[in-house]
């Protein structure tokens, strides 16, 4: 169901906190404000000191040490938590939000979130993800009740964070691009409303940074600006607020997500530098903009000839290549990752019958892509206005890393999302593609 009953975006919004608090519950219920050492000095500590009710703080991790939604950081919080707490304010972004979001689902307490920054679209959203084991996965989670977003706040959070929030609803693109894919190969359901407020929270951040970059001519522009930020925070809540709707987060995340959280294994791994999320998610997007433009490129004859090849690879042979290389990428993970590869491999009528629909449907496809995706230099010219990354290098990512992460990525955590990457290893041709499109520099 979807909890959020207010919303509040502009100056001094905290404090309008006790106002929201009084009207929700008709008192002010025994309040825990959960943060970390930044968003503690940044909010947390005035929040508390405003409330009117009894309130306590429970400050996760370590004071300059990056947090991540980890069972120690979920365990922490619990520990933290008195029994008689009745409500949470999580003040914070990213990680605050979805282990508090996983901590009143858990002990059915409502929470009402307090932005620090417009990092993320997870501030309404009813799942939440979490790292088990080194791997990132979806757990259900319990909405926010209201959302506050103080722009005199917002605008003092680092750049960076924006950038990463821009980039995560920049993601969008390729969310929406594999829905409908799968749609037409897959016939499977599209919730149109929550389709539809994704489809405005893109177009209405995307604009602002547009007339921004034109109004000051300079790269990347300043996003926290409070018109800016209001659209941003507003978007990435109805992105939040899609998932709910939908039930699922097929609206707000598809191929990019997935290469996004196999590449922040790789850094729990010690295998990859840190990033934050929207800034992998926009680097992502824009990797897999280009193989959607590589890809329906092609006519329906030239991609044809790539089937045939794909066909005349034995499925053992095949099977022996990916058991290798998901090995290798996974390492002790190995054991629950190849078995979901398997599972959702393709058969002889599949692949059989895939052929037939990519034959009637093949025009349409690459109308509705080029409707989707905007040419790659205009997302090039929009992500440098925004100081997002265009390459591997600019993350510090090596192209290798790159590669296996196009490969593998899709058997992260797979869920349902059928994507073009899962098309094409279903067609058993993604490896030749993705060795294409790293020959022409797309990352």
């Amino acid at each position: 169901m979807t909890e959020l009953i207010k919303c509040i975006i502009k100056p001094g919004a905290i404090y309008e906190m006790n106002l929201l608090v009084k009207e929700l519950f008709g008192r002010f219920p025994q309040a825990l404000v959960v943060c970390d050492h930044n968003s503690f000095k940044a909010l947390g500590d005035k929040a508390a000191g405003l409330y009117q009710g009894k309130s306590s703080c429970a400050i996760l991790g370590q004071e300059n040490s990056i947090l991540m939604p980890t069972e120690k950081t979920v365990g922490e919080a619990f520990l933290k938590t008195p029994e008689n707490i009745e409500l949470f304010l999580a003040c914070g972004s990213g990680v605050i939000n979805d282990v508090t979001r996983y901590l009143a689902f858990k002990t059915k307490r409502p929470y009402i979130s307090l932005a620090t920054a417009c990092s993320m679209d997870g501030y309404a959203s009813s799942i939440c993800p979490l790292i088990m084991n080194s791997l990132k996965h979806s757990y259900p989670a319990r909405p926010a009740l209201a959302i506050l977003g103080d722009t005199e706040v917002l605008v003092k959070s680092p750049e960076n964070m924006t950038a990463a929030g821009f980039g995560d609803i920049l993601g969008k693109i390729i969310a929406k691009s594999d829905w409908l894919l799968s749609e037409k190969l897959n016939n499977e359901a599209v919730h149109h409303k929550a389709l539809a407020m994704v489809e405005k929270a893109l177009a209405s951040s995307t604009a602002l940074v547009k007339a921004q970059a034109e109004k000051t001519q300079t790269l990347p522009v300043k996003l926290n600006q409070p018109e800016i930020l209001e659209a941003l925070l507003q978007g990435l809540i109805d992105s939040g607020l899609s998932i709910t709707i939908a039930g699922h987060s097929r609206p707000a995340a598809s191929a990019e997500h997935g290469m996004s959280h196999y590449l922040g294994m790789k850094s729990l791994f010690g295998q990859a530098p840190h990033h934050l999320h929207g800034q992998k998610v926009a680097l992502a997007t824009l990797i897999m903009a280009r193989f959607y433009n590589f890809v329906f490129s092609m006519n329906f004859q030239e991609f044809n000839k790539l089937i045939l090849e794909g066909e005349k690879i034995s499925e053992q042979s095949y099977e022996g290549t990916w058991q290798k290389r998901l090995q290798k990428a996974y390492g002790p993970l190995f054991e629950e990752k190849f078995p979901l590869w398997k599972a959702h491999q393709a058969d002889e009528n599949r692949r059989k019958n895939l052929k037939k629909i990519l034959y009637d449907k093949w025009e349409e496809l690459q109308e509705m892509v080029t409707r989707i995706i905007a040419p790659v230099s205009e997302l090039e010219t929009l992500y440098q206005s925004a100081g997002l990354p265009l390459y591997s290098k600019d993350l510090g990512y090596s192209k290798e890393l790159l590669t296996e992460t196009l490969l593998c990525s899709k058997d992260f955590a797979y869920n349902g999302k059928f994507s073009l990457l899962n098309l094409l290893d279903e067609l058993k041709i993604l490896e030749k593609l993705v060795t294409e499109l790293e020959k022409q520099g797309a990352y």
